[in-house]
């Protein structure tokens, strides 16, 4: 590796362990103050529900836990935003996105695999999945 690059993965890291402080905004609009709840415990609750999914659909679980894991990502930059913000606010998902996937294969993984043969059942059942315990579920 160049000294380039091994930059570009220390920034990288240092930028993924700030996801730690970012606050989800469902606690604005609710109202709620739970300050466990950040961008990066959300990333791996999702990650280990799209894990038991992938099992339950016989698909393979790395390859659906690791896009799973790293889906917030682009938050680094552009924070979170709730259902009110996204119709006023212009967040450029893509361009961070195509940032990250240029970005040197072993700083990104594999994440991106699964995408070239569709997309998995699990992009439709997660997103339900992690909105319903914010609905008074405790389980």
């Amino acid at each position: 590796m160049t000294h380039h690059t091994d930059k570009k993965i220390v920034n990288f890291l240092f930028e993924i362990g700030t996801l730690r402080k970012l606050l989800r905004m469902h606690q604005q609009t609710l109202l709620s103050q739970d300050l466990s709840d950040t961008i990066a415990t959300h990333s791996y609750h999702v990650a280990i529900m799209a894990w038991f999914l992938a099992k339950m659909e016989k698909a393979d679980p790395y390859k659906t836990a690791m896009p799973a894991l790293l889906h917030d990502t682009k938050e680094i930059k552009s924070n979170d935003h709730n259902y009110v913000h996204k119709k006023y606010v212009k967040i450029f998902e893509e361009v961070l996105l195509l940032k990250r996937v240029r970005a040197p294969r072993k700083q990104r993984g594999d994440d991106f695999a699964f995408r070239k043969k569709g997309v998995p059942l699990t992009s439709q059942t997660l997103p339900m999945a992690t909105s319903k315990q914010y609905l008074g579920n405790t389980y």
